[in-house]
Parts: structure tokens; sequence; C-alpha cells
């Protein structure tokens, strides 16, 4: 590796300090600005409600489908949507993009990953945009390109059809890419230009995604396959089969836009529409998520690389290493979250049922935005999903926050 230059590296903690503090002050103020752009006819408490949901989905890159879809907001309000999701992809990619380089040692400096958190997210935008305008206006087109490369499931307008070009070649790319992370996607921009290759840790992340996105697709045919209202008595059917089951393999590790079984034509279509074994099926996935400093969520792929890597030195006698024990610390404070905020919308959502509240705990904390069906709570459940969409968000940050300052020897990221 380089040697990175002298004044390259700040001080870590205050920066990532100011850009948190940064993050709270815009999630307050904009639960005051957007509150006002909901539909005319709610009420004044509706809106509270529904304003700091939408801004704590959007900034936090989950992108529930609540009641009052966000097409129905003023159109300052939809800008302001739009802006939310460029903010909540360029700070998670950069403040988790300054941590990972100093844990697994990368050749860039801080300046660097800075500058590419906003080109990245802002030109990737845009050319992913540009082809959507034949089929949609234009905040609709760069909308669908944010959300994707954001990991969000919001949209405006009506989604892409399960079989369209869009989907396919511009919508779930632009996902894969902004799961992966800042630091593969710089060091995969100078592979293209010629200007280095790939470090060990792009390689591993690289492999392991590929494989995940292969064993989902695999395991969700599987199910699929074997549920009694499958067709595949043509190829029209047969394609949007197996079509579908690529989605699902990308979607649920958090890209969280509506599609299901139904709902081929681009129509919104939520996950009440799959069999129960589908829906405990799509959980793990939704767990897993993407990779640190990505923009999808989750606990990452790389936490349980690790977890596995640590169980198998510890079998074989050898030291497994910090990086195992706060993979393992990680685990164990997700686990508690997933139980607290369960608990909570258990007691407080009327007449609920365990497996849908659990689905959908689970949908927040992993910042993945799938449901049964659009989200019509009131507080107190409302601000309950919201805050496990906030700590979702956050807890691995700071995660790779504390691996970045007490962490000299670690070959993953874990966050």
């Amino acid at each position: 590796m380089p040697a990175i230059p002298v004044g390259a590296r700040w001080d870590l903690s205050t920066v990532l300090l100011w850009m948190l503090v940064g993050y709270i002050v815009l999630l307050t103020a904009s639960d005051l600005i957007l509150r006002w752009q909901a539909p005319g006819a709610a009420s004044h408490e509706f809106k509270l409600d529904r304003g700091r949901f939408v801004v704590i989905s959007a900034l936090t890159l989950t992108g529930f489908q609540s009641s009052t879809g966000i097409d129905s907001y003023t159109a300052f309000g939809r800008y302001y949507i739009f802006l939310l999701t460029l903010i909540g992809s360029i700070f998670t990619m950069t403040f988790a993009g300054l941590c990972v380089v100093r844990i697994v040692r990368l050749r860039f400096s801080d300046r660097q990953v800075t500058f590419a958190g906003a080109i990245v997210c802002l030109g990737l935008t845009l050319i992913g945009g540009v082809p959507l305008l034949s089929s949609h206006p234009p905040l609709d087109a760069f909308m669908f390109s944010a959300g994707a490369f954001g990991n969000s499931g919001l949209f405006f307008g009506r989604l892409p059809g399960i079989m369209s070009w869009q989907l396919f070649l511009i919508i779930l790319p632009l996902a894969v890419l902004g799961s992966l992370g800042l630091p593969v996607l710089m060091e995969l921009s100078d592979v293209i230009r010629m200007r280095g290759g790939l470090c060990d840790y792009s390689r591993r992340v690289l492999r392991l995604s590929a494989g995940v996105f292969l064993v989902g697709f695999i395991i969700f045919t599987a199910v699929r396959y074997f549920s009694p209202d499958t067709s595949l008595s043509d190829a029209e059917q047969t394609a949007r089969f197996y079509g579908a089951n690529a989605i699902a393999a990308i979607n649920s590790r958090t890209l969280g836009l509506p599609y299901a079984v139904r709902g081929m034509g681009g129509e919104v279509s939520f996950v009440r529409e799959f069999t129960p074994l589908m829906l405990w099926m799509l959980i793990p996935f939704m767990v897993i998520g993407g990779c640190p400093a990505g923009t999808a969520g989750g606990m990452k792929i790389t936490t349980f690389a690790e977890i596995f890597r640590g169980v198998r030195r510890s079998l074989r006698g050898q030291s497994p290493g910090r990086s195992f024990g706060i993979a393992a610390a990680w685990l164990g404070i997700y686990a508690f979250l997933v139980v607290l905020f369960f608990t909570l919308l258990m007691f407080t959502v009327d007449h609920p049922t365990s497996d849908r509240v659990l689905f959908e705990t689970i949908s927040a904390l992993s910042n993945v935005g799938l449901s049964y069906d659009r989200i019509q709570h009131h507080t107190p459940p409302l601000d309950i999903m919201s805050g496990a969409m906030l700590l979702g968000r956050l807890a691995p940050l700071c995660i790779l926050w504390w691996m970045a300052t007490s962490t000299t020897d670690a070959e993953l990221p874990i966050g």
C-alpha cells in the first residue's frame, strides 16, 4: 500500500462528531419544514407524525411506503425529499468511508474520500436518471436514480414493470453499486482509469456480495418453485418467475422497493402477497444487508464473514482477534434492538400479529423499507418505527467509528 502523505489524515473523531451533529440538526430542521408540506386535508397531529416519519425514512435511506404517499406532498416537499435522499447517501458513504480506509489501511486520503462521497452519489444519480427521462418526468426519474443508489424504497410516480429495462439496466445495478461501499467504488474507478488495482478487501467484498446474491436467488427460486400458485406454463411466465427472484435477492438487501409476486406491470405490491415461507426467507437477507461504507443497511456482510472466520479460528485453537469481538458485540446489540422494538410495537400497535410486527421491526432496523402494506400507524408506534430506522442507520456507523479508533490489525470492517 502506498504511504499516506503527511496531513492526509484528519482528526477522525472530531470530523465524525461534527458530521453526526450536522446530521441530527438537519433531521430536526427537516421535521419542522416537511410536516407543513403534507397533504392539506391532514390534521395537525397527523402532519406532525407523518412529517417526522417521512423525514427519517428519507434521511436514513429506509423508504417505507406510508398511507399518505410522498406523491401527495407539495412540489417543494417532493424536491426536499429528493434532497434528503441525496444527503443521506452522501453522509452515510462519507462517514463510513473515512472509517473503512483506516480500518483496512487503504491508500486514499480523507480529502479524497470526502470528495468521492459527493461525486459518486451525485454523478451516479445523474447518470442513472438521464435514461429514465424517456419514460418519467424529470423529478421522478432522478428520484428513482437517487433512491436506487441510496438503497431507499422512496420514489415518485409509477414503478417500472418487473421485466422492464429500466429496472434491470438502471435501478438494480445502481442498488448493487450503492451496496458495495465507497472505498470499493473508488478502487473500481481506479481500475477503469488504469490507475491501480483492487486490494484484498475490495476483492473479498465483491466475492461476498456475489455469493450472497447467488444464495438468495437460489433460495427464493426454490421456495417459490414449490409454491402452489406458481405457474411456468410459458416462456413469459418463466421469465417473470426468475426475474422476480433476482429482484428479491437484491431488493431484500435493503433496496426495499414494493415489488412482490404480483404487480408485474409496475403497480405497488407489498410483501403480504408472498407466501409465509417466502417472508421468513426474506428476513435473513434483510438482516445481512450490504457492505460497510455503502448505502445499504443491515448488519453488513462483513460482520457475518468475520464471525464465521473467528469461530473457525477459535475451533483451531487460534486467537479469533479483536475484530471477532466487535462483530459479536454488534450482533448482540442488533439482537437486543430487535427484541426491544418488537416488544414496544407489540404493546402499541392496534391488533398486532407477531409475524407482521417482527418483519416490519427488522425492516425498520435494517433500513429496508419493505412492509406488509402501507404504514398506517399513528403515534406512538410511528415514533417507535422512526426510532428503529434512526438507530439502524447510526448504530453501525458508531461501530465503525469505534473500530477505526481502536483496532489496528483488522482485515474486515464491522458495521
